[in-house]
């Protein structure tokens, strides 16, 4: 059975950026590695494993383009699961920092 996958797929998505990054040559400059680093991780990848799929991508810039090898390559790589974003964590703990702040005062102010 051939491999499918779908157009939306994070990694049919970052693979097909760094393929058109990459352009005919197949090769990225190291600012573009960088930016689409930047992008597997927000999209939940694990370094290795965006790698892969940049490395997916750009092999197939220098084939001409993505195809079935490319879908039977990336197909193996799991597909991140959603994760919250990181500033949510920042967010909890400045309001627990706040309600603290707040706590103290008023048992300051309570207590005179």
């Amino acid at each position: 059975m051939p491999h499918t996958i779908d157009r939306t797929d994070p990694r049919w998505l970052l693979a097909a950026r760094a393929c058109m990054l990459a352009g005919p040559s197949g090769v990225l400059t190291e600012d573009a590695r960088d930016r689409l680093m930047r992008s597997a991780s927000d999209l939940g990848f694990s370094p290795i494993h965006a790698r892969a799929i940049i490395n997916i991508g750009t092999g197939a810039a220098a084939q001409g383009g993505l195809g079935i090898s490319a879908i039977e390559d990336l197909t193996p790589i799991p597909v991140p699961t959603p994760q919250a974003p990181r500033f949510v964590g920042i967010y909890v703990r400045s309001l627990i920092a706040v309600l603290a702040l707040i706590a103290v005062v008023m048992a300051w102010w309570r207590l005179g």
